[in-house]
This record gives C-alpha cells, sequence and structure tokens, in this order.
C-alpha cells in the first residue's frame, strides 16, 4: 500500500507542476489586449481590429501612442496599466463613442483624449471603481479636450 502511496504522491506532485508550468506561460504571452478570446500583442492592433461597439480588455500593462479611435470602442482597463506615450493620445472621430472602464491606472503626459467634431462622446468611468488616473503636468495639455 506504501508504494501506492508514493506513485500517487508523485503523480499529483508532477500534475501541479505542470499547471502551475501552463499558468506562467499564458500569463506572459507578450499579449496585451483582447476581444473575447482573441489576444493581441499591442493595444493597437486591438483597436484595429475592433468592430463598432467592441470591448478590448487588457491582459497586461500596455502603452498607446498616438492614436485616432474611428469607431466605437471601449477599453477594460483589466486592472492593468494604460501609459498613454504621445502628447495626445486618443483622437476620437466625430460622432463615435470611446469608453475606458475597469479597475486598473491610466499614465498620461499630456492630453489623454482629444475629441473631434459633433456628436463624439467620452466615458472615463472612475467613481467607486478603483480607477486612477495620473497626470504629468509638466507636458503642456490637458486631460481632456473638446
Amino acid at each position: 500500500m506504501k508504494k501506492y502511496s508514493k506513485i500517487l504522491v508523485l503523480v499529483l506532485s508532477l500534475a501541479l507542476i505542470i499547471g502551475a508550468i501552463a499558468i506562467v506561460a499564458s500569463a506572459d504571452n507578450g499579449k496585451v489586449a483582447k476581444i473575447g478570446d482573441v489576444e493581441y500583442e499591442t493595444l493597437a492592433a486591438a483597436l484595429d481590429a475592433a468592430e463598432e461597439g467592441a470591448t478590448v480588455t487588457l491582459t497586461a500593462d500596455a502603452a498607446i501612442g498616438a492614436y485616432t479611435v474611428a469607431k466605437s470602442v471601449t477599453i477594460d482597463l483589466g486592472g492593468k496599466t494604460l501609459t498613454a506615450a504621445e502628447e495626445s493620445a486618443f483622437t476620437v472621430s466625430a460622432g463615435k463613442t470611446f469608453n475606458v472602464t475597469g479597475k486598473g491606472t491610466i499614465n498620461a503626459a499630456g492630453t489623454l483624449v482629444k475629441a473631434e467634431g459633433a456628436g463624439t462622446v467620452v466615458n472615463i468611468t472612475t467613481v467607486n471603481n478603483g480607477m486612477d488616473i495620473n497626470h504629468d503636468g509638466s507636458v503642456a495639455g490637458t486631460l481632456f479636450y473638446f
């Protein structure tokens, strides 16, 4: 009976090790965003692939340069950090809706969102959801520009 107990312990130990390796590999796969089950290496690539009204969820900390939002889209921070690397990170086209939701952090050096034209809606949901927005006042610009 002891022999079977040792084998069982060995098999269970190996299963735990293999499971842990799989979790670490999936968490560090070089992808930073996803739409549904499809993952993308950059936030810009995910936004490019997003259909009208889609939600892009961050799966790792991400940075974005200047990006024109030409369709209504939501970014769910997913507990991650979004760094706006350009002075004007998101320019939202007229008539489109741009939402940022979820817990996480936004670091913006300059203007985070610039709305162009009539009918543009920008929603940054920050109340009671644990989102931090850090704005570096050393760069000219405001957090939002309408």
